[in-house]
């Protein structure tokens, strides 16, 4: 069904949505799923609702129903880009990592503001064995979103241990800032902000709650 086609959720629906994705917040996956259950059902195949039904698979690991979920969103509205990273995110999970790139590979240019893109190629890439390939990934990353933040995100995930000692040297080139407790803070607030850019955005517009993404 087209995204033209579907019906705007219904206020209590969008109650539904946000009570879902608190619950999602805190942990409690059965009465986040609970919530969705409630929704009518015209209104579950919405994308609003696909988002968080793929947050629930996703957290307990079921990787094929995740990626179904997504490639419906992908499907109604190919203009979102939380479908296809959440497709990439599924089949990577999946260990199909080189499908995973050829769905991000085909919507890079599509969304130039979104370093989630290119930051998720770059760690494929590299957890394929191509890690020039994934440094040119990472640079556009940095490019599209705050460099420093990205670099440090970078050195924390080992699929990208083997750029380590090249983001340590560009690093060290730059002023170094000096670590406090609530820099590290910031470090946590910037990788969430990252990974979940266009869907906190989206979440907050349409149901006024949160939207976490798994990392």
């Amino acid at each position: 069904m087209p995204l033209d086609n579907l019906n705007p959720l219904s206020p209590e629906d969008h109650y539904r949505l946000t009570a879902a994705s608190g619950w999602l917040e805190l942990g409690n996956l059965i009465e986040a799923n609970r919530e969705l259950d409630a929704i009518t059902p015209a209104s579950r195949v919405h994308p609003d609702a696909l988002e968080v039904r793929w947050q629930i698979y996703a957290e307990k690991k079921m990787w094929i129903a995740a990626f179904e979920i997504a490639t419906a969103i992908c499907e109604l509205d190919p203009e979102r880009p939380s479908g296809w990273i959440c497709q990439a995110y599924s089949l990577n999970e999946s260990d199909r990592t080189q499908k995973a790139c050829e769905v991000l590979q085909k919507v890079v240019e599509s969304f130039p503001n979104l370093p989630i893109i290119p930051y998720s190629l770059a760690c494929y890439t590299c957890r394929l064995g191509h890690p020039d390939e994934a440094w040119l990934w990472l640079e556009m990353a940095s490019a599209r979103g705050n460099s420093r933040n990205v670099a440090r995100l970078a050195l924390k995930e080992l699929d990208l241990k083997p750029l380590w000692s090249r983001l340590k040297a560009k690093l060290a080139v730059r002023k170094p800032v000096v670590r406090s407790a609530p820099a590290r803070r910031s470090w946590r607030t910037a990788k969430k902000h990252l990974l979940s850019q266009h869907l906190q955005t989206a979440v907050r517009k349409k149901s006024g709650s949160r939207f976490r993404f798994i990392s």
